[in-house]
């Protein structure tokens, strides 16, 4: 089967098509809690732009945010994403292609996750990418 380079260069955009799973607001009780976000920083690596993103927030925030940033993130090729806890903060990073499209799957794959984490845990979010 052949591919033309526009429709091989256009399958990414198809994940960032894909719906991400909801609930109704009134399922979740406001909590008095705030999930903060926070870009780092962001590099070129092997041809790519790495993104970094630090996390914190209110009770477990950092220690559960590695578990939904591994099952929410929308991770695609080229991705090689990272997570771990870093005394106060989590450190998140994830590769991308360069230019607008890679920049935009960095911002899906975190907003997914810090959505996901909004909607389990019932804090706000507090997020700048």
């Amino acid at each position: 089967m052949k591919f033309s380079l526009p429709t091989i260069l256009a399958l990414p955009l198809v994940a960032l098509a894909a719906p991400s799973p909801s609930s109704p607001a009134s399922d979740v009780q406001a909590r008095d809690c705030t999930i903060h976000g926070q870009w780092d920083s962001n590099w070129v690596e092997y041809g790519n732009s790495r993104y970094r993103v630090r996390i914190w927030g209110d009770g477990n925030t950092k220690d559960r945010w590695c578990d939904f940033y591994w099952k929410y993130g929308s991770f695609v090729t080229i991705s090689n994403p990272a997570c771990w806890v870093d005394g106060d903060k989590a450190i998140s990073d994830v590769s991308y292609g360069r230019g607008p499209i890679g920049y935009e799957q960095y911002k899906k794959t975190f907003w997914d996750a810090f959505i996901a984490m909004e909607r389990e845990t019932g804090c706000k979010l507090d997020v700048n990418l």
